[in-house]
């Protein structure tokens, strides 16, 4: 849609809009007071230009917004966004992308039922992140152990960005937090949280050049489980 957008309500005490298939615009999109937005199931809406949101808004799809670096390095919050970044080295960057998802990660099904996709819209280089859920999106992972994984290879290989220096887990508010001034994330791309076993290990045929025999034993230091 190539014009603004704003949501009100006609009349009654509140107004319901919802999302069945896939909206974007890159021009303003305003959600005004007592309107609620619903994105469905499998639906998308996806703003170039920051959601300005007095309203309600109600994600069981996928939501991309962007969002204006501050010069402290913070932006605007959303909750329906269910992730709170702020930027410690934005290289060249005057915003994030950022995009909830609220499905599990069709390449990392051992993972809670929500991910995140984040990149500045230049080079990004360093940030911190507060990310949430809710019950209903555990999908059988354990939040005492929940650890944060990105891909910027669309799944094809993983690396936790969590560790005990950088990462503090908030059971009371469902929420944990990755990265420090000190110890930022210096990745972009999807981001998954899991208590499983998540790893980006290479394959023997792919971290090793050369002749396509391995051969296992003295003197050779490699092996193969």
């Amino acid at each position: 849609i190539n014009s603004n957008i704003s949501l009100e309500k006609s009349g009654g005490s509140f107004a319901n809009v919802t999302i069945d298939q896939f909206l974007k615009t890159r021009n303003r999109f305003l959600i005004n007071t007592n309107v609620t937005l619903n994105i469905n199931t499998n639906a998308e809406l996806i703003v170039y230009k920051m959601i300005e949101n007095n309203g309600t808004v109600n994600n069981n799809g996928k939501i991309t917004n962007r969002y204006r670096i501050f010069s402290n390095g913070e932006i605007d919050y959303h909750s329906f966004m269910k992730a709170k970044p702020k930027v410690i080295d934005r290289a060249t960057s005057d915003s994030l992308i950022v995009t909830v998802s609220n499905f599990i990660h069709p390449k990392m099904t051992s993972s809670i039922s929500r991910y995140w996709q984040l990149s500045g819209n230049k080079k990004l280089n360093s940030y911190t992140i507060e990310l949430y859920y809710d019950d209903n999106v555990l999908n059988g992972q354990d939040p005492n152990f929940l650890e944060a994984y990105i891909t910027s290879d669309n799944g094809i290989s993983w690396k936790k960005i969590s560790n005990p220096i950088n990462t503090q887990r908030d059971l009371t508010n469902k929420k944990i937090t990755i990265g420090t001034a000190n110890n930022p994330i210096t990745l972009v791309g999807d981001i998954i949280l899991s208590s499983g076993n998540v790893t980006n290990v290479p394959s023997i045929s792919v971290s090793i050049s050369g002749r396509k025999e391995v051969r296992v034993g003295p003197p050779n230091r490699y092996t193969i489980s």
